[in-house]
């Protein structure tokens, strides 16, 4: 497996992991407030972009997913970095925060979850995002854009000048079957471990972002908040689950107050 990334702007280190569906390409205008004080790294996951989906599918693809994340980590400095995530990313950005904490030194989850508790719980994810994928594979990706724009938990987008809500579907329509099939098998909550009894060993500084139209996911954020050594939580006004997309200079201002913030609390 190889993973696809670029680089944007100087400075300390900042890792952009996106949503399924996403690509690099999703954080568009948000990241250009932080070029000036971060080197970006945008990442396309496997099975998105420019990435390939791994050979091997649920727990074993996700473990693989994990293993080429840390490589790239490590790849990208010689010291930890900061990671931040949306949605999937941010279940992906935990995971890599209690993999390899060496690696971390600031973690931003956007509308993430420490994943699902139940053992029932996570075998019902499973099989409703296999039915998702075996509807994919059918139907092909134009049906299943459509059918995913329209997802009570992204209303918020939908509220979007036109031509925004339309540059966000011509990248989605770019992804492949092959692709979010394997993503839907093996990036479901329902694959992830439950990660809550782990969060009091996430050690550093994290900020957790959430929009206030996105009920679930503020009270998810509440809940982890309580759990996590040193955090805070962020609610973006006039939001639902995507923030960066629909309020991009507040995200990318929250960004960089909460990463300044965290550097000079290491520093101290």
């Amino acid at each position: 497996m190889r993973l696809s990334w670029d680089v944007a702007g100087t400075g300390p280190t900042l890792v952009l992991l996106h949503g399924f569906t996403g690509s690099r390409e999703t954080w568009g205008p948000a990241i250009r407030p932080l070029a000036a004080s971060f080197r970006i790294v945008r990442v396309d996951l496997p099975g998105h972009g420019a990435s390939p989906p791994p050979g091997r599918t649920g727990a074993r693809g996700l473990s693989e997913t994990l293993v080429f994340l840390e490589r790239l980590l490590r790849e990208l400095s010689s010291g930890a970095v900061a990671v931040a995530g949306y949605s999937m990313g941010a279940r992906l950005a935990l995971d890599l925060a209690l993999r390899a904490p060496a690696l971390v030194r600031a973690l931003v989850l956007e509308s993430g979850t420490a994943g699902l508790a139940g053992v029932a719980e996570r075998r019902s994810r499973r099989a409703r995002d296999a039915r998702l994928a075996a509807a994919l594979e059918r139907g092909g990706i134009e049906p299943f854009v459509t059918r995913w724009e329209r997802m009570p938990v992204l209303a918020g987008l939908r509220s979007l000048p036109p031509a925004v809500q339309a540059e966000i579907r011509r990248q989605r329509l770019t992804g492949t079957v092959r692709g979010w099939a394997w993503a839907l098998r093996s990036l479901s909550p329902g694959v992830q471990p439950s990660r809550w009894p782990a969060l009091p060993d996430v050690r550093c500084p994290t900020l957790l972002l959430t929009g206030a139209l996105d009920r679930k996911f503020t009270r998810l954020a509440l809940r982890m908040a309580g759990a996590l050594p040193c955090c805070e939580h962020r609610v973006v006004e006039h939001c639902g689950h995507a923030p960066h997309l629909e309020a991009p200079a507040v995200w990318a201002g929250a960004l960089r107050d909460f990463l300044k913030r965290a550097e000079r609390r290491m520093a101290a």
